[in-house]
């Protein structure tokens, strides 16, 4: 009998064993999920944080459309504006060639005019 009360004793002093190591566990379990909740916390705050700069962004990304969809519009100006000055300088180009065909003959008339009024001195 007295084996057996040395084993039963063991075995409650294991199981004493066993309760205190599990109050140790039970105690570092509620550390740990005492830590998650400050971890889960400081997720939500980080998560409202980047939902404020995704809508900072979106805003950003809707005024850059905008800009963009204007730079398109002066660039179709001055597209315009450039056909048009290619006219304009093709139209030039064509006054000049007409001017300097007028002043070729201005030129022929005047030397003949310059002929006419020499033979007319000699006389």
């Amino acid at each position: 009998m007295s084996r057996l009360e040395n084993d039963a004793e063991a075995i409650y002093e294991e199981l004493g064993s066993i309760k205190e190591t599990q109050k140790q566990h039970g105690t570092q379990l509620e550390k740990i999920t005492s830590s998650l909740t400050r971890v889960e916390a400081s997720q939500l705050v980080q998560g409202r944080l980047l939902e404020v700069m995704v809508a900072k962004l979106d805003e950003h990304d809707t005024r850059f459309d905008a800009v963009t969809a204007k730079l398109d519009e002066h660039d179709a100006r001055f597209d315009t504006l450039t056909a048009k000055l290619d006219e304009h300088d093709a139209r030039f180009d064509t006054l000049t060639a007409k001017l300097d065909e007028h002043d070729a003959r201005f030129d022929a008339h005047g030397s003949k005019l310059n002929m006419i009024l020499d033979l007319l001195r000699k006389d």
